[in-house]
């Protein structure tokens, strides 16, 4: 299996192997982020917050931790645009989290589902926009994995 592995990697192109590696540094920090948010999301829920409240509280405790490892580790940012950076990662950061608050309400008033099970489910289904979005958008990545300013 590993030199199956091996070999599908050798046989990628150095941008998309690249993009690859990019993408499965985003997905360690979005382990690292959406168990933070859900950990701190059934902590606030265990102590009797409000599950939308609790929800806001997991995400805002996340947040940081998210942008300081994508920018350091993930996009390896090497502008000192820390600041619009920062503005672009939140701007998609509230904007996904107002996308998810209906859904999560749904899923827990109407659905009937756990709430940590459906918090869960949200951040899931809000990683991969996000990636997008960070990607393209808040480190400026284009579709040839070259950032701005790159020849």
């Amino acid at each position: 299996m590993a030199d199956r592995i091996a070999g599908v990697w050798a046989r990628l192109t150095p941008s998309r192997a690249a993009h690859l590696r990019q993408f499965l540094r985003f997905a360690v920090v979005g382990v690292i982020q959406n168990a933070l948010n859900v950990a701190v999301f059934a902590a606030a829920v265990a102590i009797q917050v409000p599950f939308l409240l609790a929800s806001i509280i997991a995400a805002v405790v996340a947040l940081g931790v998210s942008f300081s490892l994508n920018r350091r580790w993930t996009f390896a940012a090497a502008t000192k645009q820390t600041g619009a950076q920062a503005i672009r990662y939140v701007s998609i950061w509230v904007t996904i989290l107002l996308a998810g608050l209906p859904m999560l309400a749904l899923l827990v008033e109407v659905g009937g589902i756990p709430k940590v099970l459906a918090q869960a489910t949200v951040v899931m289904l809000g990683a991969p926009v996000s990636y997008a979005a960070q990607r393209r958008w808040t480190f400026s990545i284009g579709l040839d994995g070259r950032g701005a300013g790159s020849p």
